[in-house]
């Protein structure tokens, strides 16, 4: 195995400047803009497509890569340097940046109430809980950040389970990266956890911890721990990607025609209907998440510094993002723009900013030493390695 794959870092980035532009298309994606901060009177069905595409598999993704890396610190460093690592890179982050994301979307969510013409059910909802307060812990909301709080759990898990291996359990996880368990019966197994979460799938966002996110997510965490070591099976899988490219496709399109009209509050959905949504979303999601890897794997395996830079920038811009994206979303909605037009500077000018903002403010600081580790200037790593 390489020192570095590049194409780990760069899936990783991508995925998370993915979530920007996911979060960016939510204000013109009818009928999901009922769901989000800002409904915009543009809208775009391309833009929902986009938006649903992207959702089945981003943060399976996400978790898949993070599993990865946690089996490669484990196997490289041991489970007591892997949990110091997971509790510096995740739970701090999170503890830390949580309440200063959550101020500024408050911010930015009291001036959208006052500058947006048009409000969405969701600003009016916040409006009313704002008039009349209720609820305790468990409604408090982690915002986007509840990727790290569950990937802290699933890290803490997994760090129990390292210590504790078995010989049968081996087994059946090398049985189960196989080419015909994958495609066929794999899926299967979070069907289950879809079920409980409903369709469409909705964001983990409180602290109240709930149960699917362990069958669904964790599923992808758990597979991705697996294949570390497996590069014959990366290569044979990825042979394959235009057929698991192909049959994602087919069942997102079903998926995409069977979904019921969204409406908020959720109506309850026929037992059938959600059973089938629940499968074809499993598939969806496993098949091309496997895809995407495929492909990140043959063709973005390129050092650059470039990309290593908004790599490494990428952490940082997915903390911050939410705000700006809602930000540049209210100041445009009261224009008669092009939807593509508003679309495109609400994921460009938050990313833009970040950049800017990671550049001065946070790669030679200690917030970038928090959330990429202790970065060497090039002066000091020409000096270390003529020593």
């Amino acid at each position: 195995m390489k020192a570095r794959l590049y194409y780990m870092d760069n899936l990783r980035a991508a995925a998370m400047l993915a979530g920007i532009f996911f979060h960016a298309s939510l204000a013109y994606a009818a009928p999901l803009n009922d769901f989000w901060f800002i409904t915009d009177r543009n809208d775009s069905s391309l833009l929902t497509v986009f938006a649903w595409g992207s959702h089945a598999f981003r943060m399976p993704l996400f978790f898949l890569i993070a599993g990865y890396f946690g089996r490669l610190l484990t196997e490289k460093r041991g489970v007591k340097a892997y949990l110091r690592n997971r509790l510096l890179r995740v739970g701090a982050p999170f503890l830390i940046f949580l309440p200063f994301v959550a101020a500024a979307a408050f911010g930015v969510i009291s001036f959208s109430m006052h500058h947006v013409n048009e409000p969405s059910r969701m600003m009016l909802f916040i409006q009313e809980r704002i008039d009349n307060p209720s609820g305790g812990v468990g409604d408090v909301g982690t915002l986007h950040l509840w990727f790290l709080y569950y990937l802290l759990f699933f890290s803490l898990i997994a760090a129990g389970l390292a210590r504790f291996r078995n010989a049968a359990l081996e087994k059946v996880l090398s049985k189960a990266t196989s080419s015909v368990w994958l495609v066929a019966v794999l899926p299967l197994l979070l069907a289950p956890a879809l079920y409980l979460a409903g369709a469409p799938t909705p964001s983990p966002d409180r602290l109240m911890v709930k149960l699917w996110p362990f069958g669904y997510f964790g599923f992808f965490f758990a597979f991705g721990w697996r294949l570390y070591g497996a590069e014959d099976y990366l290569a044979r899988a990825g042979k394959a990607w235009p057929l698991l490219l192909a049959i994602a496709l087919w069942c997102f399109l079903v998926y995409h025609l069977l979904l019921p009209a969204l409406s908020y509050p959720p109506e309850p959905i026929e037992l059938w209907r959600r059973i089938t949504l629940a499968i074809l979303q499993a598939y969806v999601s496993a098949l091309a998440t496997l895809a995407v890897l495929s492909l990140g794997r043959m063709y973005g395996d390129v050092e650059s510094a470039s990309v290593r830079y908004v790599a490494d920038a990428s952490y940082w811009l997915y903390i911050i993002h939410l705000p700006l994206v809602v930000l540049m979303q209210a100041l445009l909605a009261n224009l008669d723009l092009n939807v593509w037009l508003k679309f495109s500077i609400s994921s460009v000018a938050p990313i833009l900013i970040g950049l800017g903002a990671y550049a001065l403010l946070v790669r030679h600081t200690p917030i970038g030493a928090l959330l990429n580790g202790a970065r060497t200037r090039p002066a000091a790593a020409i000096s270390a390695a003529r020593s």
